[in-house]
């Protein structure tokens, strides 16, 4: 059985690459307190690379692979927050509005941003990725 020109073994190697990102994801997740796309893109790209995706394709492959763990993973965990009480309900609209604009938005918007309007210019080059310690 072949799927997308990939032979049965190809498939099950890859398969064994992929339980093995999630692991290693899980636990620099647990580690560093963080998760989504800062651990999984990166992960998920050396695992492409391993298993010989071409490179026009590999960074988008990531990215798409992170979405699709993202929104079930979101959508239980709003369930199950709603379950027990946990949700603002009189924000939900607002947020959904907000966010379905803000998406909208920069599905339209220019892919470069103009020349000093990232954060990285307007702080002097000091802007992280990394969130606040509390």
């Amino acid at each position: 059985m072949a799927i997308t020109g990939l032979s049965t073994a190809s498939l099950v190697e890859l398969a064994a690459m992929l339980i093995g990102v999630g692991a290693l994801a899980g636990f620099f997740a647990g580690v560093f307190g963080i998760g989504g796309g800062a651990v999984l893109v990166p992960v998920f790209y050396e695992c492409f690379r391993l298993a010989g995706v071409p490179l026009e394709v590999r960074m988008p492959l990531c990215v798409g692979t992170s979405l699709a763990v993202i929104i079930p993973t979101s959508s239980r965990s709003f369930r199950a927050h709603y379950l027990r009480g946990a949700v603002d309900m009189g924000i939900v609209p607002r947020a959904t509005r907000r966010s379905g604009c803000s998406s909208s938005c920069s599905s339209v918007l220019p892919g470069r941003p103009r020349r000093g309007s990232s954060l990285r210019a307007r702080t002097g080059g000091s802007a992280t990725t990394f969130p606040p310690v509390f």
